[in-house]
């Protein structure tokens, strides 16, 4: 852990005057600085500003690398029973949800350009049921038209039913695992 310690020659001893605290807190920091010269307390405040800076940065890279979705699948399929899609990286991956984007369809003029719905599958709800059956009404659907879902933290697939009326109605064009 980074952080400051305040140390000062006592007696040919360098001895702490603003403990460090493990949370990378000083206390007592303000007072210290204070009683220093102004060329001391301008290192301390360029020092201070650029650890804040630093930490701002890894955290940003972290939480970015973390977070970074990874499309699965882009295109127009009804996910049928024999489409299934895995990605390929570790299981740890999937660390908040995966996303499938659906639209309207034409069966024989194909996918249409409006009437998106945006599906959420959180981890919590794929890790409690494994393989089992997760049924999404379609957005704007006037006649119930729904999907059905089979997924497990690293494959997505559908069911035949996807592919009938009114469920054909809409198509899967994007899958986002984030």
């Amino acid at each position: 852990m980074k952080g400051i310690q305040l140390r000062k020659k006592i007696n040919n001893v360098l001895e702490d005057v603003a403990p460090y605290t493990e949370a990378g807190l000083v206390l007592g920091l303000q007072d210290e600085i204070t009683k220093m010269g102004y060329a001391t307390q301008v290192f301390v405040a360029e020092s201070i500003e650029e650890a804040e800076q630093i930490a701002i940065q890894a955290a940003k890279a972290y939480t970015d690398s973390y977070f970074t979705p990874k499309e699965v699948f882009n295109g127009g399929v009804y996910l049928l029973d024999s489409h299934s899609y895995s990605w390929d990286w570790d299981v740890a991956d999937l660390k908040s949800c995966v996303i499938v984007i659906c639209t309207r369809y034409s069966p024989g003029e194909g996918m249409l350009d409006y009437g998106y719905g945006v599906y959420v599958f959180p981890k919590a709800a794929i890790e409690a049921f494994p393989g089992k059956s997760l049924w999404e009404g379609m957005k704007g659907s006037s006649d119930f038209a729904k999907k059905t879902f089979y997924m497990t933290p690293t494959t997505i697939k559908g069911h035949d039913d996807n592919g009938v009326a009114p469920n054909n109605n809409f198509v899967i064009c994007k899958i986002i695992v984030v």
